[in-house]
């Protein structure tokens, strides 16, 4: 007797296939009712400075050393 093959294992149901990957999703349009840039404040104006100081100089590390006292000759 001629043993039939096993029956092969039924197919798994039919799974969807997995979502596609989400595109770049737009950015948001700009609402119309907030401006981009805000107005200045008026209250508190701060004008560049027209002209500024230059630094102090950096203090010397070590003072210069006391003059050498006058040698008394007699």
């Amino acid at each position: 007797m001629s043993t039939s093959p096993p029956s092969p294992p039924p197919p798994p149901h039919s799974t969807p296939p997995p979502p596609p990957p989400p595109t770049s999703t737009p950015p948001p349009p700009p609402s119309l009712s907030t401006p981009r840039n805000p107005p200045p404040s008026l209250s508190t104006p701060t004008p560049p400075p027209l002209f500024t100081p230059p630094p102090p100089p950096p203090p010397l590390s070590t003072p210069p050393p006391p003059p050498p006292p006058p040698l008394s000759t007699r």
